[in-house]
């Protein structure tokens, strides 16, 4: 709201009032930590896997079958947990067909 009250007050836009308004939105940007759709104890049972055996590179199928979470689920999880830089991916590529994204848990 002060984002849109202020570009109606300024009767002149300049590099300064640009400058003034992106600070403006990051500093009333809030984090969401709960990414829509991501619930905080199953992210949790996701990470501990990693945590776990830190050195392990683990294939989608080995997290569904580790964590009893769907496929759909379990995917959702680790691109949020790739994002969020607490996993990197790895392709493995084999002779045929597509290659399988591996994750490992990123270097801390």
């Amino acid at each position: 709201m002060q984002f849109a009250e202020q570009q109606r007050v300024w009767k002149i836009v300049d590099q300064q009032n640009v400058d003034s308004l992106y600070q403006l939105q990051a500093k009333n940007y809030r984090q969401d930590n709960g990414s829509k759709g991501i619930e905080e104890n199953t992210l949790a049972r996701v990470q501990k896997l990693f945590n776990d055996r830190v050195t392990h590179c683990f294939s989608v199928d080995e997290v569904v079958s580790e964590t009893g979470l769907s496929k759909t689920t379990t995917r959702r999880y680790l691109e949020h947990c790739v994002e969020a830089g607490f996993l990197s991916v790895e392709m493995l590529y084999g002779k045929i067909g597509h290659p399988r994204r591996m994750y490992r848990r990123s270097a801390a």
